[in-house]
């Protein structure tokens, strides 16, 4: 009966043990997403709009790249500096992407127009390391972040070089999945 109840004991320590980390990533993950949002979003009012790509980038769910560029030369590659600067890169565990543009409503946020806008989604994929008999295949701590440039009650305008370089951080909606 010892035997059994220790068993138990140690098991649900070592599930308390990987949801406090995977707690502990989420909130990092978080971190780096709400960073990334911003950073990719103040970049953008000095320079043109989308359809100049060489200073701001708008696009779908792109992942950044393995390795953050050296130096940015758009908005995408400012919010995938700043996530890895914050210790998430698309490579092994992680995934990081980046969603851009200028449309109306922003996408993941009810409610707020902006002249342009950025969604960083972090991921990560975490193994089961002592509840591995509890939570088989692992824990996936994600985190959304959606940041907008925005003037001072202005609709979206077709540029947005005519807006005050100033963001907001929409929404931080958080995700702990069991897989």
């Amino acid at each position: 009966m010892m035997t059994l109840s220790l068993t138990v004991i140690l098991g649900m320590l070592g599930l308390a043990v990987d949801v406090g980390w995977a707690y502990y990533r989420q909130q990092a993950a978080q971190g780096a997403a709400d960073a990334a949002a911003v950073a990719a979003v103040t970049s953008a009012p000095s320079g043109p709009a989308c359809a100049n790509p060489a200073a701001v980038w708008c696009g779908a769910a792109t992942n950044c790249p393995a390795t953050a560029p050296g130096s940015p030369s758009n908005s995408f590659d400012n919010a995938c500096m700043l996530a890895s600067a914050n210790g998430f890169t698309t490579s092994g565990i992680d995934t990081v992407s980046v969603q851009a543009g200028t449309s109306s409503p922003v996408p993941t946020v009810s409610g707020p127009a902006a002249a342009y806008w950025a969604v960083v989604r972090v991921n990560e994929a975490l193994p089961a390391l002592f509840g591995a008999a509890f939570a088989r295949g692992g824990l996936s701590p994600g985190a959304i972040a959606t940041a907008g440039a925005i003037g001072s009650g202005v609709p979206v305008p077709a540029s947005i070089s005519s807006i005050p370089a100033r963001a907001v951080l929409f929404w931080r909606p958080t995700t702990l999945r069991c897989s």
